[in-house]
């Protein structure tokens, strides 16, 4: 099935919007309602006798097997807490729009839109069953807004009886499934209904508000949209979990951090997802090339990962700080001590350079003679065979201009350049060149990517490549350090 134009514009507008749906998933997932604090923080009663209304309690007590659940295509569910029904239909499923791939025959639990599945009918659906009024010792509870966290058990089809309903659907049981067989000889169409509950267990833990003599929602974080119902957050405290009251909320506390990391997951993947459609989207006519075609997917995917993996993690992280104020004052409050301790030390680092500088050359150094003996010291290194070539030549004017030197102030430090270099043992010349130029550039506290630059560009024709002047920067630091050092130690009295 070939792609027009139209769907390829299509696809690379699903991209982003896959991506922009997906990061207020992410988003809301790190702040979203937190089940287990709120559970823990309700009040535990033994009795009702004295609790108040609308006080977020928690209750445990004795659970009995009560009334079965009515079902739809069944008679009952007995001895379960809720029940969900899921039905999936055999049909055709393209699982990648992003590119001209063939659909396969799937279960799936709606029917994708297709010329392949047009005639296609659904006939049962998924549903979620509930008890009329739940009980907890003595407390009866409302079903509406009841949530659980205890694990679903598979219901064997064969303990269940079809109602009249699932007769005339024609549903077969089988091991997992209800079966609904159709004509197709390649099983279009075909559906299956599987049954799941929460059994009821003999002792289970309640929470939420107690009011007019029953448990019911607190509804004072209520969230409602589609992004809340995609990562089950409802807001609502009003849960009965299996055990006593330590075990309810350990359970509540695994079941919110499990939930947390596969939307994570999901989301990360839905993200990359969206940059892999709109990339492969981009580069689509190259896929029919030989040899290219399998590099450009890869490319497209491995670009997808780079720039959807970060994007992902950064919006994870920064609404999990926003969620966590505390956490994220810690972290800020650490970020300003490194720094300010950083700004201190390269301070007193600084004060101990310049005391080494105004030694060496015997009188207290200004910044702009700071910047006029740097300056001849890489004029000096550049006249390493006598001459400065129009290359050199062009680096200096370009330092000199970029601290404002007039042209006559500029001839003036060449030739002074010139006089000193003459009188230097041309031995020890260049390598001293380059440490009193690292030097000098690092007094003003600071060593610039231009500085760092214009000695790369000067030295290379020294035969200094970056792994010396690489070492020779660290050999001034320590030099820095020692003598740093050594002033604390030595204090002047």
């Amino acid at each position: 099935m070939a792609h027009t134009q139209e769907d390829r514009w299509a696809m690379m507008l699903m991209g982003p919007a896959l991506v922009l749906l997906t990061l207020p998933v992410l988003w809301q997932n790190e702040t979203r309602f937190d089940y287990y604090r709120a559970a823990a923080a309700t009040q535990a009663v033994d009795s009702l006798d004295d609790v108040a209304a609308g006080t977020l309690i928690s209750l445990t007590g004795p659970m009995e097997s009560g009334s079965a659940i009515p079902g739809e295509y069944v008679e009952a569910f007995p001895g379960f807490l809720t029940v969900n029904r899921e039905a999936e239909i055999y049909s055709w499923y393209q699982p990648d729009f992003s590119r001209n791939t063939h659909y396969e025959m799937k279960w799936k639990s709606s029917v994708q839109n297709s010329a392949d599945n047009a005639g296609v009918k659904q006939e049962c659906k998924s549903k979620s069953f509930y008890r009329a009024e739940y009980q907890v010792g003595e407390l009866p509870i409302q079903t509406s807004l009841i949530e659980f966290f205890d694990d679903y058990d598979t219901i064997a089809p064969k303990t269940l009886r079809l109602k009249p309903t699932g007769m005339q659907l024609h549903l077969k049981p089988g091991s997992e499934y209800f079966h609904l067989t159709k004509k197709a000889s390649d099983g279009l169409g075909d559906e299956r209904v599987r049954y799941t509950g929460i059994p009821v267990p003999r002792v289970a833990t309640y929470f939420g508000k107690y009011e007019s003599g029953h448990g019911v929602a607190d509804q004072s974080h209520h969230q409602s949209g589609i992004v809340y119902q995609m990562i089950q957050d409802s807001g609502n405290l009003h849960c009965i979990v299996a055990g006593d009251r330590p075990a309810a909320l350990a359970k509540i506390k695994s079941h919110l951090q499990q939930l947390k990391w596969i939307i994570r997951g999901l989301g990360t993947a839905s993200i990359i997802t969206g940059f892999v459609i709109l990339f492969s989207s981009i580069t689509g006519f190259m896929y029919h090339l030989p040899l290219i075609g399998p590099l450009a997917g890869w490319g497209s995917f491995l670009a997808a990962v780079m720039i959807g993996l970060p994007i992902a993690i950064l919006n994870i992280a920064a609404a999990y700080l926003i969620a966590h104020p505390l956490l994220l004052a810690i972290i800020a409050t650490g970020i300003v001590a490194t720094i300010y301790l950083l700004r201190k030390r390269g301070k007193a680092s600084q004060q101990a350079l310049r005391r080494d500088l105004n030694q060496q050359y015997g009188s207290p150094l200004g910044t702009d003679e700071l910047k006029e003996l740097e300056f001849l010291e890489l004029a000096q290194m550049a006249m390493s065979d006598a001459q400065l070539d129009d290359n050199e030549t062009k680096i200096l004017q370009k330092w000199a201009k970029k601290h404002r030197w007039d042209q006559a102030k500029y001839d003036a430090m060449i030739a002074r350049a010139r006089s000193e270099r003459e009188v230097i043992d041309p031995g020890t010349a260049d390598d001293e060149h380059l440490r009193n130029v690292v030097r000098l550039a690092m007094a003003d506290g600071t060593l610039t990517g231009y500085e760092i630059r214009t000695i790369r560009s000067v030295s290379k024709r020294l035969g200094f490549d970056d792994a010396t002047i690489r070492k020779m920067i660290d050999r001034v630091r320590r030099d820095i350090a020692r003598n740093r050092a050594e002033a604390q130690s030595h204090p002047a009295q």
